[in-house]
């Protein structure tokens, strides 16, 4: 028996899916989208079916509820089933297999997030476009499914339409005046639910508009600047009627206003952005057409995925702000982001000491040669030396030969206790563990997205407990475990300066936000 919550978390998870399409979490938004799908009756049964089946297929699966909920696994099936159903004709066989190409796409899109969310990216529409080429490519080989229209990147046909609501609705916006350029853009906001027809363009704009005035203005700013840029290019303009325009206007609100907090640099970068979508565009286009394959926003998902690891990649980040916490609303994203400025303003270091006493040297720092890499890159392994720049005495044959063993530990900064580790076994000198290579360990929370993490520490020593709240200086540990290298790795949102300092009591750090 279904539960009363996950009916809830189904039900919501359709409509946040449509208005996913458009990075949003607004539920008026994403009826609207709905009921624009079924415009055309067959595209919006094949949309909705798609969306219902990846969120229970989800489910089963057991993936993360507040995604399901959020519409993460529909959206990329809801553009799949349009697309399917938009290209063959609906018989028993298309409905086996559009279920196993929803089967298809959450496992596409659980391997791409697996490898993208490592680097802090999106996966955006690539599940739905490798499924869809993968689904086509298949088809081709089989007379299974009876082809309807194999342009399907052009979209300009006459719809199955039986009640002429569609009709109705784009003779009256037909008798609009509205100038070439903004028709092109309704165009392309209907083509992306695969209705090139002006009548949706117009009713997803109303919507988009309701949902965000900075994503609506983006959009219409990026797709205007492509068109003038492809009319300087000499390039054919009909294309960008159709569903190549929605590349501009999903990187728009991408770029814009999503992934990125919106200001003068953002929108700006969406206008630097626009010339490298029609490269790659027209690259991809040339590249897909020798298998008639469509590109959709292949171009759109590139270039935003590119771009985003060239930003996290910086070691300064400012102009362009990264958002953190994402409130499904950009206005709602500034408002949260100036404010958290005013409130912060004064707040901007964080003063660190090192977690011990007396003087120590720093064996290895960040991004060192063996261990300190990837997202373990910020930490500091230190050493005791004598005179000779030993780090033993007897030989070094034992533990108590070190120098550093048997020396207290001390929390780094005021903070919760938020992990600990303290069943890890000592290791012997010679030995070494690589199923838990960090020990046993401590990670305290130190506000404003800075943590930090205390390794090598020994087993059934730790003074403290998760939850606990430290203050600096506070003696959390006895002694240090792992031979001639205690270890403190910072991990944090904020970009860490420091200052190396090798036989000093402090090393001091400074984060700034």
């Amino acid at each position: 028996m279904i539960k009363k919550h996950n009916i809830q978390t189904l039900a919501e998870g359709i409509v946040h899916s449509y208005a996913q399409i458009f990075f949003s979490q607004d539920k008026v938004l994403g009826l609207l989208l709905m009921l624009c799908t079924f415009l055309d009756p067959v595209l919006g049964v094949c949309g909705l079916f798609a969306v219902m089946l990846a969120n229970l297929v989800a489910t089963f699966l057991g993936f993360d509820k507040t995604q399901i909920r959020e519409g993460i696994f529909g959206f990329n099936a809801l553009l799949l089933g349009m697309a399917i159903g938009y290209d063959y004709r609906l018989t028993p066989a298309f409905w086996v297999v559009l279920s196993f190409a929803i089967l298809l796409a959450i496992i596409v899109q659980a391997w791409l997030t697996g490898i993208l969310s490592k680097q802090g990216l999106p996966v955006v529409s690539l599940p739905f476009i490798l499924t869809a080429y993968i689904v086509t490519l298949a088809i081709r080989q089989t007379q299974l499914l009876e082809v309807v229209n194999h342009n399907a990147y052009l979209l300009d046909n006459t719809f199955f339409n039986p009640f002429g609501v569609l009709d109705t609705l784009e003779e009256g916006t037909k008798s609009l005046s509205f100038p070439t350029m903004i028709k092109g853009y309704f165009l392309s906001l209907g083509a992306i639910f695969f209705q090139a027809k002006l009548a949706t363009g117009v009713l997803v704009g109303i919507g988009l508009l309701y949902h965000s005035r900075i994503a609506f203005s983006l959009t219409l700013l990026s797709f205007c600047w492509a068109w003038v840029c492809i009319d300087l290019a000499g390039a054919e303009m009909h294309w960008l009627k159709y569903q190549a325009g929605a590349n501009f206007i999903f990187i728009a609100i991408a770029v814009g206003c999503f992934y990125i907090v919106p200001s003068l640099y953002s929108y700006l970068s969406v206008m630097l952005l626009v010339p490298l979508t029609i490269m790659a565009h027209l690259a991809f286009f040339k590249l897909f057409s020798t298998w008639m394959l469509p590109v959709y926003t292949l171009a759109f998902s590139f270039i935003t995925i590119v771009f985003l690891a060239m930003l996290r990649a910086r070691s300064v980040h400012q102009y362009l702000q990264l958002i953190v916490i994402q409130y499904y609303s950009p206005e709602k994203t500034i408002y949260k982001s100036l404010s958290s400025a005013s409130r912060y303003k004064n707040n901007l270091f964080k003063h660190i000491q090192l977690p011990f006493w007396g003087d120590w040297f720093v064996s290895q720092g960040h991004n060192g040669k063996h261990t300190h890499l990837g997202d373990w890159s910020k930490a500091f392994d230190f050493i005791i030396l004598d005179s000779e720049l030993k780090q033993y005495h007897n030989g070094g044959t034992e533990k108590e030969d070190y120098y550093c063993y048997n020396k207290p530990v001390i929390a780094p900064a005021d903070g919760h206790v938020i992990e600990v580790v303290d069943y890890v076994d000592d290791n012997n000198v010679a030995a070494m563990d690589m199923q838990k290579n960090w020990g046993n360990s401590i990670v305290i929370d130190h506000g404003d997205n800075l943590y930090s993490q205390l390794s090598h520490l020994k087993k059934d020593s730790l003074k403290v407990q998760a939850g606990s709240y430290v203050k600096k200086v506070m003696l959390l540990h006895p002694v240090v475990i792992q031979v001639g290298r205690p270890s403190l790795t910072f991990i944090s949102n904020c970009k860490i300066m420091q200052r190396w300092a090798l036989k000093q009591q402090t090393i001091p750090y400074r984060t700034t936000c």
